[in-house]
């Protein structure tokens, strides 16, 4: 009896996935997408119009009552900037921040405490990560290769003439740049 037990539950959760495929044990399972239906507005009241309909339009001949301000650029930036504080420090206010160290503070303390913490800078003013990213290879110099042939003739030449094998100019092989 328990082994049926348990060949049915292996079994039903060995066709769940096979199941779940289709659209109805989706929908049931509430797994399935429901896109929203256009056709189910709800109606609002039409649009009305005000009760004073005595309103008459401006005359041209007399003056604004709205003050207009010529500061208004000045006020505009305020608001989107905030204020500018132009008033200056209280004494004690100054003694208290020169005691703190406010004036002396480190501009590069982000990088410092992060060095001490362990994380990995990407402070680099001579790259940005986008160039670090890209151009990861740090930039080596080409292996210098020793033409064979040149040198044995410069060694036989050096030992004919009696001097050391170390002196003389190496010929090397240049590595020519670009397609071909």
């Amino acid at each position: 009896m328990n082994k049926k037990i348990l060949a049915s539950v292996i079994f039903a959760l060995g066709i769940l996935p096979f199941v779940s495929g289709c659209s109805q044990v989706k929908q049931e399972l509430g797994i399935g997408r429901n896109s929203p239906d256009e056709f189910a507005v709800v109606k609002r009241a039409p649009l009305s119009l005000p009760p004073e309909y005595n309103l008459l339009p401006p005359d041209p001949n007399k003056p604004h009552t709205e003050v207009i301000s010529d500061r208004r650029p000045e006020q505009a930036a305020e608001a989107v900037f905030g204020l500018e504080s132009t008033k200056e420090s209280l004494p004690p206010e100054t003694a208290l921040l020169e005691k703190a160290g406010a004036y002396y503070a480190n501009p590069e303390i982000r990088s410092v405490l992060d060095r001490e913490a362990g994380y990995i800078v990407f402070y680099n003013e001579e790259k940005n990560l986008t160039e670090r990213i890209l151009f990861w290879k740090k930039d080596k110099e080409e292996p210098v290769l020793v033409d064979a042939k040149a040198e044995a003739e410069r060694l036989k030449k050096n030992q004919e003439e009696g001097l050391p094998p170390h002196e003389g100019e190496v010929p090397t092989i240049h590595k020519k740049n670009g397609l071909f």
